[in-house]
């Protein structure tokens, strides 16, 4: 995988993980486009042939997977890694659940956000039959609110005691996933800016998004709202990321980038304002550390999660571990 890698897969495979993870929901067991699923969600490797299905039907199905296609080709069409993975001794078996979930966590690799001592990756993510519900994933209008039931959804108690987390913090490290990659698919409108890098610089993992929310909205506080904006960046892509620094955006008919925070109320803000100071002065490292744990967090949606396991049976992905 590391010597096939390209920069152009950094964001959608990051993001695929996710979006096979996040599928999650333990009381929606329900058909999904009129056939049985069998399945609740999660890890389970059906972001594959939800990702053919959106090619197949000209991106009118599973359109929540749109922007992803490098992924899937990188994996399982045109480069065609999952094969190659596989032709190593004892990965013959690897399921493509595993091997989407790898890939999210080289991606984080690759771009630079691994703590030094790196990160650990458990396997055992089984393939299921079918698809899953895509619409559970989040979606760009979010709130804080709306972000934390989903998260809830997930069930991640016994993890984040294990991982010692909880949820506020949780899900703003995740959220900073959206330091790197493009969004390729939504129209501009009042909770997106369209199509376009999701930060200045968006094949580097780091801070640079909290900064970008947690700066770049700064200025808009007064009696009139109307003081001009300082910073730089694109003030979060989606509405749900600039909810990481408040409750209440400006007219909801304005599109985004018209849009400004009104306070700094979210729950999520005082996780997005320090790790924005820690990128301002050129630190990260506390960012990379929550954003391995809540990562390794999120590869276990829908699975049991055994901490003795988890603690005993990993691999630990560093950069020299992937070394081309």
């Amino acid at each position: 995988m590391s010597a096939a890698w390209t920069a152009d897969v950094v964001g959608p495979c990051l993001r695929a993980a996710f979006h096979d993870c996040g599928t999650y929901s333990s009381v929606m067991c329900t058909e999904v486009f009129g056939r049985p699923t069998g399945v609740c969600g999660g890890c389970n490797g059906t972001f594959k042939r939800e990702m053919e299905e959106l090619i197949a039907s000209n991106l009118t199905r599973f359109t929540q997977q749109n922007g992803m296609q490098l992924c899937y080709d990188f994996l399982w069409g045109t480069k065609n890694v999952a094969a190659a993975i596989r032709a190593h001794s004892g990965c013959a078996s690897m399921t493509d659940a595993d091997i989407l979930n790898l890939s999210g966590m080289v991606a984080v690799q690759k771009s630079g956000g691994l703590p030094s001592a790196g990160c650990n990756w458990l396997p055992g993510r089984p393939d299921a039959a079918g698809v899953d519900e895509t619409p559970r994933l989040p979606v760009s209008s979010s709130d804080a609110t709306t972000l934390m039931a989903v998260f809830a959804g997930y069930e991640f108690d016994t993890s984040m005691q294990f991982f010692n987390m909880e949820m506020a913090e949780t899900v703003a490290t995740l959220s900073g996933a959206h330091t790197v990659g493009q969004s390729r698919v939504r129209p501009v409108g009042p909770n997106s800016m369209g199509i376009g890098s999701m930060t200045v610089t968006d094949t580097v993992f780091d801070g640079e998004y909290y900064a970008e929310v947690a700066t770049s909205t700064k200025g808009w506080f007064g009696p009139d709202h109307r003081s001009v904006v300082m910073g730089t960046g694109n003030k979060g892509w989606f509405g749900s990321d600039r909810h990481g620094l408040c409750n209440e955006l400006s007219d909801p008919t304005l599109n985004l980038k018209d849009r400004h925070c009104l306070d700094e109320a979210s729950p999520f803000a005082p996780y997005y304002k320090s790790y924005a100071a820690d990128f301002q002065a050129n630190n990260d490292a506390a960012f990379f550390s929550k954003f391995c744990k809540t990562y390794q967090m999120m590869s276990n949606i829908g699975l049991a999660f055994d901490p003795t396991d988890y603690a005993t049976n990993h691999f630990t992905i560093t950069d020299a571990l992937l070394a081309p």
